[in-house]
């Protein structure tokens, strides 16, 4: 993780309070290890059992039925990525990647989620940065996540991020279900 721009930097944000006040947040993100499996488990089963849980995809009760043991799995993962943002020490959203192609080298953004209180505060673009610096750094060449049509702050900063809508046939299931799946080229970018 040395030399990424993206990580750790104590960037300023306004916090949640009373609507006027102007609290300034000390945000960090950072790469979640086996030790952070607790918040990592937290933050997940808030996000998809909350009113954003329709938002957070089809991995719903897979999640909700995981052992221990399976959070601990996930974070020794090489194949997955999890980053966990903090103020202080509450988590405050997460964001994951898994490599789903070993020989194509792509990978799927996920979990994206941040508490409502902490929103429109670029954390969210952070931490699509952050995962994409990181795939970026393990050789992966094409990216690829899937939003809902009714979530466009989320399909904003996938775009600002440089991914593209991805209108192949094969995917017309998918936007009848209501999601729309977006791509980005890192080749491109090497």
């Amino acid at each position: 993780m040395e030399g990424n721009p993206f990580l750790h930097p104590r960037a300023n944000f306004f916090g949640p309070g009373d609507g006027g006040s102007q609290e300034q947040l000390d945000v960090r993100i950072e790469l979640a290890t086996e030790k952070d499996w607790e918040e990592v488990k937290r933050i997940r089963l808030e996000s998809i059992s909350g009113e954003d849980a329709e938002k957070m995809g089809r991995d719903f009760a897979k999640d909700m039925q995981r052992t221990d043991e399976e959070w601990k799995a996930l974070l020794k993962d090489p194949e997955i990525l999890i980053f966990l943002a903090r103020v202080g020490n509450e988590v405050v959203g997460m964001g994951s990647a898994a490599r789903v192609d070993s020989i194509k080298q792509a990978w799927k953004l996920r979990w994206m989620y941040v508490k409502k209180p902490f929103r429109k505060r670029g954390i969210q673009t952070r931490l699509i940065n952050l995962r994409l610096a990181e795939i970026r750094k393990l050789g992966g060449a094409k990216v690829v996540t899937h939003i809902r049509k009714d979530n466009p702050d989320s399909m904003r900063n996938i775009m600002k991020a440089g991914f593209v809508e991805d209108k192949s046939l094969r995917l017309w299931r998918q936007r009848r279900r209501g999601w729309i799946q977006f791509v980005k080229d890192l080749g491109e970018e090497k």
